[in-house]
């Protein structure tokens, strides 16, 4: 296309799509700091450090719980963030991250979200990156509404 028909033909785009004032995105929660924070302040895991990384220097001997957000998608039509999150369950040994990991799911399982689906539950998977730790990984999908900023 001609520079000068190019020209043309974005002015008259800009034209019909010139809006005066532009909406407010949508205020995405933080999906992961949401979980740490219900999972934290739970009594069963009393303890249990909850978190998105792992301490440096974690040798895998001590229980912990591990957030990550993996993926998802959002739901514009209804406002809602469908987060999909992985939990990873260390323990000291085998049973104990399989005990943890089972404590975990029972208390997503009751956390106050309108939707929550098993995509994945615990499964046993070492850490081969921190001295072959135990570990027990699950993956959920969380509901999550996204509050529309004004």
């Amino acid at each position: 296309m001609p520079d000068q028909q190019r020209m043309v033909w974005e002015v008259r785009c800009v034209e019909r799509h010139t809006v005066t004032s532009l909406p407010s995105p949508p205020g995405f929660p933080d999906v992961e700091d949401l979980v740490v924070q219900y999972l934290s302040s739970r009594s069963e895991l009393a303890g249990v450090p909850v978190g998105i990384e792992l301490p440096a220097g974690y040798d895998g001997t001590s229980p912990l719980v591990r957030v990550s957000r993996v993926g998802g998608r959002y739901s514009q039509d209804d406002g809602l963030d469908l987060a999909l999150i992985r939990i990873d369950s260390y323990g000291p040994d085998q049973r104990a991250a399989h005990r943890l990991a089972l404590t975990v799911r029972g208390l997503l399982w009751v956390m106050p979200v309108p939707d929550l689906v098993e995509e994945r539950g615990p499964h046993w998977l070492p850490d081969s990156t921190h001295n072959h730790a135990a570990r027990y990984m699950a993956r959920y999908q969380l509901t999550i509404p996204v509050p529309v900023t004004g």
